[in-house]
């Protein structure tokens, strides 16, 4: 049997992933679109939000576009908060973008 390699250290497994989810408590307000490009795309902190089903347009500032309340929040009848803690989604994703962000500022010098 092949000998496993060891994970590099920034990389979460599963159970570190599934604990840091169960830590996990504030956020409720989760955005659709990572607050990191809304940031990057804003201008002096703000950007022009255009809903698209009423065509309306409006300035805000970027932390506060593209969110909604409890949105990556995991709970279902018979699902064990024990088992798949309710912030297990939202940590997933904070990881993945936060590295994604990491990659693209290495990769562009920034």
């Amino acid at each position: 049997m092949a000998k496993r390699k060891k994970r590099p250290e920034n990389v979460l497994g599963v159970r570190e992933l599934v604990d840091a989810a169960r830590r996990n408590t504030k956020p409720r307000k989760h955005h659709l679109v990572p607050k990191v490009y809304l940031t990057r795309s804003s201008v002096e902190g703000r950007i022009q939000v255009t809903e698209t089903d009423t065509k309306s347009s409006f300035v805000t500032a970027a932390a506060k576009a593209a969110r909604q309340t409890d949105f990556y929040l995991m709970g279902y009848k018979g699902l064990s908060e024990d088992d798949v803690p309710p912030m297990l989604f939202e940590t997933l994703l904070s990881k993945v973008e936060s590295d994604a962000i990491a990659g693209v500022d290495g990769a562009s010098g920034g």
